[in-house]
């Protein structure tokens, strides 16, 4: 019930044209075969009308519960009745002659057929072609799930002497329209993330299932509010719904004060604990750049040293650039490539997720890695099908002997701060018990120091 009623609210989101031809269809196609039900052609469409229910349901719930242009693959089956249609009217074996309303049906019901079939065939290419966005998308102008940085939010300048009060007025609208847009992509995005439906969505957020349809395709302007009822109902991280509010034209909610601060001194406090805790074990805070905000004594020593406090004042310590930089780390790490090869890849989504913030740090880092460490070309594309495990494994051999390391990363988040939302503490801790015992030997003959 819940997937025919998400069905619904997409339907009623398409031209008005549109929807008054599924009506016709609906009329001519399900209602009226039962009129006639003792005739044969009627038994047909009504079995060819069940089969592409039965697709249809089906490709609708593989599309997570979107019409997309694969949503005709059961009107197969339509075909199939418009065959044999044309093979009993040009055989005069429908008997039309003594049945006026029955013959009038029929032909009606073949012509709709020979206008709605090649659609279906053009719809079924354009998916297998690359078209997979939701059906509304096309109709209302949209961008898709995963493209929300399509749309250029930037505001087309022109000379004023050029541009006329309707001009102006019509600019504006297009604009706002293209803001409510991204702003539909991004919740959209974040709904199927979690594997729910617009009305699951819409009961745990307190709000119509239609009204969040109509924000989802950008026909609807959502109040400052409700973007954030919505953002807190998908549990999405604050720094994500400052973004989302700023697309959307409103002032962030949450304020993001810098790391070194007077008021993150308790969360530094903090910090340095959990960090001198994990001693003798390599332990890192980032922020979503992957820039270094503290480390252990530990880790430092294992990664170069820690840097010159002026160098750190102009450009903050990097733990990406540091690793890819660390040539003796580089050679006590066995499986070098492929620890590599999985950074990568979760810096090409990080990437993407952020342009739908107008961000581009971690664009930059990425470019930054592989221009200047000599990564494979193939590397510079991102790859949609490769696993990203919860935790990567590391084969490290240390004076001469081989252990295993596993990172794990815990993430600090405190209500009405964003910088606190984005602190991760990164622990890089042996993943079993004999590579314990021997990264103890290690810290112990190198002098590291314990907890």
């Amino acid at each position: 019930m819940d997937a025919f009623t998400d069905m619904n609210a997409q339907i009623a989101q398409f031209p008005l044209w549109l929807q008054w031809w599924l009506t016709w269809m609906q009329t001519v196609l399900i209602l009226l075969p039962f009129f006639f039900i003792k005739r044969r052609e009627a038994q047909v469409l009504i079995l060819a009308q069940i089969l592409n229910f039965a697709v249809g349901g089906l490709v609708y719930t593989m599309e997570g519960n979107q019409i997309t242009k694969l949503f005709g693959l059961g009107h197969i089956f339509w075909a199939a009745a418009y065959v044999y249609f044309i093979y009993r009217i040009t055989s005069r074996q429908a008997d039309t002659n003594k049945r006026p309303f029955f013959q009038a049906w029929l032909y009606v019901a073949t012509m709709t057929l020979t206008i709605s079939l090649p659609f279906d065939a053009y719809d079924l290419a354009k998916y297998a072609n690359g078209m997979r966005q939701p059906v509304i998308d096309y109709y209302q102008g949209g961008i898709g799930i995963g493209s929300a940085s399509g749309c250029n939010l930037a505001p087309v300048i022109r000379p004023p002497v050029h541009i006329s009060h309707a001009e102006q007025f019509d600019e504006r609208r297009m604009q706002s329209h293209k803001q409510q847009s991204a702003v539909g992509a991004m919740i959209r995005e974040w709904r199927t993330a979690l594997g729910l439906s617009q009305l699951n969505l819409a009961c745990n957020a307190d709000v119509s299932a239609r009204h969040l349809s109509f924000i989802e395709t950008g026909r609807a302007v959502p109040s400052r509010e409700m973007l954030l009822r919505i953002a807190s109902t998908l549990e999405v991280p604050e720094h994500e719904q400052n973004a989302l509010l700023m697309t959307a034209g409103y002032a962030a909610a949450f304020a993001a004060r810098a790391y070194g601060s007077a008021e993150m001194s308790d969360i530094r406090g903090l910090v340095d604990r959990m960090l001198a805790t994990s001693e003798p074990f390599c332990a890192a805070a980032l922020d979503r750049h992957w820039n270094i905000l503290a480390a252990n004594d530990t880790y430092w020593a294992l990664t170069g040293g820690r840097p010159d406090e002026k160098a750190t004042a102009l450009e903050p310590p990097n733990l990406l650039k540091r690793l890819f930089a660390a040539e003796a780390f580089k050679d006590a790490l066995l499986n070098w490539e492929e620890v590599a090869y999985s950074l990568i890849q979760r810096l090409h989504r990080e990437a993407i997720a952020e342009l739908s913030r107008n961000e581009t740090e971690t664009a930059s880092l990425l470019k930054h890695l592989m221009t200047n460490h000599h990564l494979p070309l193939a590397w510079q594309v991102v790859d949609m099908s490769a696993a990203q495990p919860p935790l990567i494994p590391m084969d490290v051999e240390l004076m001469g002997e081989r252990l295993q390391l596993i990172t794990t990363v815990t993430t600090l988040g405190t209500p009405l701060d964003a910088a606190r939302d984005e602190i991760r503490i990164e622990t890089f801790l042996p993943a079993d018990e004999t590579s314990r015992k021997k990264w103890h030997n290690f810290a112990d003959a190198c002098q590291l120091p314990l907890t």
